[in-house]
């Protein structure tokens, strides 16, 4: 007989999984601001030397619009796993989050945004890996056989 439940052993594991995504959103964030910083320089290069450095800028902006589509779809990420959370933080409703997020990743693969449905996967990944019980049979989590997309 377990000395912790399975339910109590999904929920820990779950909420490191949410620690980890909140922590991989601070870090794009930290990112976004230097890919502003960098982009922000490159206008003002391509500005004060008479629109010399088009190349240089667009490259900048795309590299900005990239990062802060990553940080959008980390922060909507967040925001549909905290509807899931209960006020003792945990995930009640586990089954239902990880189907909700893999609806969302599959409409955004039909839309043909591949990269964000790829994002959003490697964390429906890990919350099949957590439910389904890879992790339990020595296995971390983030090593989950789930994981094709790493």
């Amino acid at each position: 007989m377990p000395i912790i439940s399975r339910n109590l052993e999904i929920q820990e594991e779950l909420t490191k999984m949410y620690d980890l995504l909140l922590s991989e959103r601070n870090k794009i964030q930290k990112e976004l601001a230097f890919f502003r910083k960098r982009y922000k320089n490159s206008c003002e290069k391509h500005i004060n030397d008479n629109f010399n450095h088009e190349k240089e800028w667009l490259c900048a902006d795309q590299g900005h619009y990239n990062k802060f589509i990553e940080y959008d779809i980390y922060c909507h990420l967040i925001e549909i796993v905290n509807d899931f959370k209960d006020p003792t933080d945990y995930f009640p409703e586990y089954w239902e989050m990880y189907r909700t997020l893999n609806q969302v990743m599959l409409r955004f693969a039909e839309k043909e945004k591949y990269e964000i449905a790829g994002i959003i996967k490697i964390w429906v990944d890990r919350i099949k890996c957590i439910i389904t019980k890879c992790y339990a049979v020595g296995r971390s989590w983030e090593k989950c056989p789930h994981e094709n997309s790493r």
